[in-house]
C-alpha cells in the first residue's frame, strides 16, 4: 500500500487506522508490516492500536 492507494486485498487505511482482514488476505502472505511517517505538526495524536 502507497499513499493515494487507500486498500489492497484485505488491507486498508484511513485515516491513523491500518484494518487487515485476515480472511480476505492472500493465502501465500505469512507477515503484514507496517511503515509509518509521522508529521509531527499533525493535529491528530497517533496512538497504535489492536483489536480482535
Amino acid at each position: 500500500m502507497f499513499y493515494n492507494h487507500p486498500q489492497h486485498d484485505g488491507v486498508s487505511i484511513s485515516g491513523n487506522t491500518v484494518t487487515a482482514d485476515l480472511n480476505r488476505l492472500p493465502a501465500d502472505v505469512a507477515t503484514i508490516a507496517v511503515v509509518v511517517s509521522v508529521d509531527l505538526s499533525s493535529r491528530e495524536p497517533f496512538s497504535p492500536r489492536h483489536h480482535t
